[in-house]
């Protein structure tokens, strides 16, 4: 039997005791204490500890009701207090690691960006080369076809008047 079980098993036979004994029985368990061991009881155990504190409640006599329901409100108040905390605590650690993905993912993001940016600009480089390339080829082609046309008319001109001389 593990320790746990003795220990409750205690706990039930002396609070039965104390509900259902004599004047001379020993002193129940304080409703902090008992309110502590409901707590931390396995489901099926904290129906039957709970039972227990109410019969105990319910021979009181008025003021102590009072008192023990005040107690029992403070100390569960106390326990759902801690319970939101952590859950508050829980859910800022969980943005926190949402707010790390979102800036991992934003991170990543801004480089692929700053990449595409990079290649935009060095293809429209390319292309601003290419088209200064292309109009100076262009030019000489122009000034090489202006070239030629003049030595084409000039060589018409001596032919025609070789043609003329000789007729």
């Amino acid at each position: 039997m593990s320790m746990k079980n003795i220990l409750l098993s205690l706990l039930v036979v002396g609070t039965v005791t104390t509900a259902f004994g004599n004047e001379h029985s020993p002193k129940p368990l304080s409703i902090d204490a008992q309110i502590s061991t409901i707590q931390s009881a396995r489901p099926e155990e904290r129906v039957t500890l709970m039972n227990q504190l109410k019969i105990q409640i319910a021979n009181m006599n008025a003021k102590e009701k009072s008192a023990a329901i005040a107690q029992m409100q403070r100390k569960m108040q106390k326990h759902t207090t801690s319970h939101k905390s952590m859950n508050y605590q829980a859910k800022q650690m969980h943005e926190m690691g949402h707010k790390n993905k979102m800036q991992k993912h934003i991170g990543q993001m801004q480089s692929y960006n700053m990449q595409n940016i990079n290649h935009i600009q060095n293809m429209h480089q390319k292309q601003a080369g290419n088209k200064y390339r292309q109009e100076h080829v262009d030019k000489i082609r122009s000034d090489r076809n202006k070239g030629m046309n003049k030595y084409v008319e000039n060589n018409n001109k001596r032919e025609n008047r070789g043609k003329k001389g000789a007729r």
